[in-house]
């Protein structure tokens, strides 16, 4: 598997894989728990910057001093500046979402900086 963070911040409109559903479920029930990887400063656009969100996403894009949006570390996705109501409103979805949809045991919440990055 590729080291990338694919379809971050996209989810339900990109939703899980067929069948995760129904086996995260059967875990469940014998005492196992999934917890999925959610990065929180992690926006994957897409190729053309056309993934689900990526057009309300594009204005709360960490941007250094002179405008320039910034990716996430050597990968193409955007790196979100964590302080938005946008960004923190479309992270709470996903995990409440994902807890009461997927039969998951919690999330695995990564990345989070305490905004050290400054967001011009």
């Amino acid at each position: 598997m590729t080291v990338a963070n694919l379809h971050d911040g996209n989810y339900p409109k990109i939703g899980s894989l067929e069948a995760v559903t129904e086996e995260n479920r059967k875990l469940r029930s014998e005492g196992g728990m999934v917890c999925p990887y959610l990065g929180l400063e992690i926006f994957d656009q897409g190729p053309d910057e056309n993934s689900p969100y990526a057009l309300e996403a594009r204005p709360h894009v960490v941007r250094g001093l002179f405008g320039i949006k910034r990716m996430w570390n050597n990968e193409t996705a955007w790196q979100m500046c964590v302080a938005t109501e946008w960004w923190q409103n479309r992270l709470e979805e996903p995990c409440r979402i994902m807890t009461q949809r997927e039969h998951i045991g919690g999330l695995y919440l990564d990345v989070m900086q305490g905004c050290g990055l400054p967001c011009y």
